[in-house]
């Protein structure tokens, strides 16, 4: 053998030894050993499924990668990967998963969470921006306030309180009735939609079955389909046959449809457009999240007195005794905010930031797991993080709820502390804590209505606290009777039902809250 050949052979093994070395430290992340064919699916838990993520990765890491059927699912556990991978590469996390049953069989394709990265979803995105940014906030405070003081007059009627809110910024539609049939028909589309982006079926791992008509998802796929038109083209058709007013032009509809006139003053298929956006924000976490958050205060000052006195405290000094607090006040009631940072924190209203799916144990039968407000994040090109390679197609969960519970960011995290966002005066640090990158969602896919949602807890967080006091009931002896502090573990994090004692803080609270239904009512 020549010396040319001798030193081509080394080169060539050493190249390969490279490969090699290079190809082990770019592996795939840790996660769960799962079982042949069926991955990591009898992993899965209907409860909870965030702390199981969290549990995991006390073992290993802030990257837990599992398979199911051929899915590949990445469960993203902590600040700094959700940041750098959601966040800053959302141009390549921000796809979605093509799911048969939703997007083709239930007919639910043109709505805004299963739209796939593109100009599609990019041009929804300005639009929804256009109507409920940051921007368009001041024209939305009538709507809020107006909600927010039917609240206080029938403090828990949270159905109430959700529906109107959201039919009027959708559509400049307003009712009182709790069992009004637009609330009752978005209700029903919200559940039918989770279910086909959340229930594992069977056709979304084995395309083919869908030729097979005597199946059972076809049934349940053609009674959706069907219930379309109540379900999309109703309500819309309602907007456009209201009377012309400001309600009906500031709304969302009204504001990207109409011209100063009322008249429709946009092409077809930007109508149509409009139509399946409106519909796709009902049932969103701008709107459930102002809903489970203010369940949430109440557990939390239930058993933290002290922060509801502060609070107090607080908002007596700037707002007084004889009106009820306004947007203006905000500035000077920096405790109010501290407190829906810790709401949000604490409770964590979304924990999840897509739906998952489980092989139930029990039935050997595909199940959902946690059907949430959108599918995870997919990845659309191979990637590399930190010593991992990440293939195509792998779709991102962001654990928000360990997020928010990082003892690094947030010491003593089961705990309800507001105060953590006051001490704390390092500026990266607080924009690292600032619980907006982690409870709205992540990146190119974080909520459009977060600053709309924003807007209604401040009003009525310092609404509440303004008006009611909030305590334990007590027993026969006027001991009192703290409730468990547990949650739903569905799509959103709800506290279980208990019971505390809301009272009048003051003789005039309830002449305050009918002067100021006076003023915003219709």
């Amino acid at each position: 053998m020549s010396t040319t050949m001798v030193w081509a052979a080394v080169l060539l093994f050493g190249v390969a030894a490279v490969y090699a070395s290079l190809q082990r430290k770019l592996s795939l992340p840790p996660g769960p050993p799962g079982l042949p064919v069926l991955g990591n699916a009898m992993d899965m838990t209907p409860h909870e499924m965030w702390r199981r993520a969290w549990q995991w990765g006390k073992g290993y890491g802030d990257m837990i990668y599992l398979k199911m059927f051929g899915f590949r699912l990445l469960f993203l556990n902590s600040p700094e990967a959700v940041n750098e991978l959601l966040h800053k590469r959302g141009a390549i996390y921000s796809d979605r998963a093509h799911f048969v049953m939703a997007c083709e069989l239930a007919g639910f394709g043109n709505i805004v969470p299963l739209t796939k990265y593109g100009d599609k979803f990019k041009l929804e995105r300005k639009l929804m921006n256009q109507a409920l940014g940051f921007s368009a906030l001041e024209k939305w405070q009538p709507a809020v306030a107006r909600e927010t003081h039917l609240l206080l007059s029938n403090l828990l009627e949270e159905p109430q309180y959700a529906g109107s809110l959201i039919l009027t910024t959708v559509y400049g539609y307003h009712t009182t009735l709790k069992n009004d049939p637009y609330i009752a028909d978005a209700e029903e589309f919200m559940v039918a939609s989770a279910r086909a982006m959340g229930e594992a079926w069977s056709v979304d791992f084995f395309p083919l079955l869908r030729h097979i008509p005597w199946l059972g998802f076809q049934k349940t796929a053609a009674t959706w389909k069907s219930k379309l038109a109540v379900w999309v083209d109703k309500p819309f058709d309602m907007f456009k046959s209201l009377p012309d007013s400001d309600l009906k032009q500031n709304s969302f509809c009204g504001n990207l449809l109409l011209d100063d006139h009322g008249n429709v003053s946009v092409d077809a298929e930007t109508e149509d457009r409009v139509k399946w956006l409106a519909t796709s924000l009902y049932g969103r976490k701008y709107c459930r999240i102002t809903v489970v958050s203010n369940t949430i205060l109440i557990l939390a000052l239930v058993h933290n007195p002290h922060v509801l006195k502060k609070a107090q405290k607080q908002i007596d000094s700037v707002v007084g005794t004889d009106r009820l607090p306004t947007w203006a006040d905000r500035p000077q009631l920096p405790y109010v905010d501290c407190i829906i940072k810790e709401v949000l924190r604490w409770g964590v209203p979304v924990p999840l930031s897509g739906c998952l799916q489980q092989l139930s144990r029990k039935h050997r039968s595909l199940t959902a797991v946690t059907p949430l407000a959108a599918p995870p994040h997919r990845l659309i090109q191979p990637d590399k993080y930190r010593e991992y390679q990440l293939e195509e197609g792998t779709m991102c969960v962001g654990n928000m709820w360990a997020c928010l519970h990082d003892e690094k960011l947030y010491p003593d995290p089961e705990k309800f502390f507001p105060e953590r966002f006051e001490l704390e005066k390092d500026p990266e640090r607080l924009r690292l804590m600032d619980t907006d990158n982690y409870a709205f969602g992540f990146g190119r896919r974080r909520c459009p209505g977060m600053h709309f949602a924003d807007q209604s807890l401040f009003l009525t967080f310092s609404s509440i606290m303004a008006c009611f006091d909030i305590a334990p009931i007590t027993d026969s002896s006027g001991e009192p009777i703290l409730p468990d502090v547990e949650f739903n573990g569905g799509v959103f994090r709800h506290p279980k039902p208990f019971k505390c004692s809301i009272t009048p803080r003051r003789e005039n609270v309830e002449s305050l809250i009918q002067a100021a239904l006076s003023t915003t009512l219709i």
